[in-house]
C-alpha cells in the first residue's frame, strides 16, 4: 500500500488547477468545444502574461478525462465533440468537501 493510499487521497475527488479553469468556462457559457475552451484559456494566459501557454492537446485530453470521470458530458453525435457540465458548481463543491472530510476522518 501506498502512502497516497494509506492517508485517503487515491481516489478521493479532486480537481486540478486546469480542471477548475475549464469547468469554470463550460459553468459560463453552458456548452463549448475544445478549441473554443483552448482560445478562451489561451487569451487568459496571454492577457497575463504567462510565460508558457497551455497546449491544446493538454485542454483535449484534459476535457476527455474529466468526461470520463462523469464531470463533464460529451455529445459525440457531430463531428465536432461538444462538452457540458455534468455536475454543477455546487454538486463539485460538495463533493470535494466530502472527500476531503472522509480523508481526514
Amino acid at each position: 500500500m501506498t502512502y497516497s493510499e494509506k492517508i485517503g487521497i487515491r481516489g478521493s475527488f479532486s480537481l486540478s488547477v486546469l480542471e477548475v479553469i475549464i469547468l469554470n468556462i463550460l459553468w459560463k457559457t453552458k456548452v463549448e468545444t475544445v478549441k473554443l475552451v483552448h482560445e478562451e484559456i489561451l487569451a487568459a494566459e496571454l492577457h497575463d502574461n504567462f510565460p508558457k501557454l497551455t497546449p491544446y492537446t493538454t485542454v483535449m485530453s484534459t476535457m476527455n478525462t474529466l468526461s470520463t470521470r462523469g464531470i463533464l458530458k460529451r455529445d459525440s453525435t457531430h463531428h465536432t465533440h461538444y462538452y457540458v457540465p455534468a455536475l454543477s458548481r455546487e454538486e463539485v463543491k460538495d463533493k470535494m468537501i466530502k472527500a476531503i472530510t472522509e480523508a481526514l476522518w
